[in-house]
């Protein structure tokens, strides 16, 4: 799932000639609002390091030990462990 994802990542960015293009969003709480694509990007990231806190929040509450999700030790355990 991770390959085919980051493929359809990597087409969706061929296909933008420019990441400073504003774009026209309709959003369903605050209206409608331009924005540069390259800000939407940065949601995307952000918002998927929100949906890991929550899950590790709701494990940790079920009694799960608690994993950082920091991008540091992430880092560090690619470094040591190959």
């Amino acid at each position: 799932m991770f390959v085919a994802l980051s493929q359809q990542y990597r087409a969706f960015f061929e296909r933008q000639g420019d990441l400073t293009q504003s774009i026209l969003l309709e959003h369903a709480h605050i209206g409608s609002m331009e924005t540069p694509l390259y800000e939407l990007v940065q949601h995307v990231v952000n918002h998927g390091t929100y949906h890991r806190g929550n899950i590790m929040t709701m494990l940790q509450q079920l009694g799960h030990t608690f994993t950082s999700m920091d991008y540091i030790y992430y880092l560090h355990a690619k470094a040591t462990n190959g």
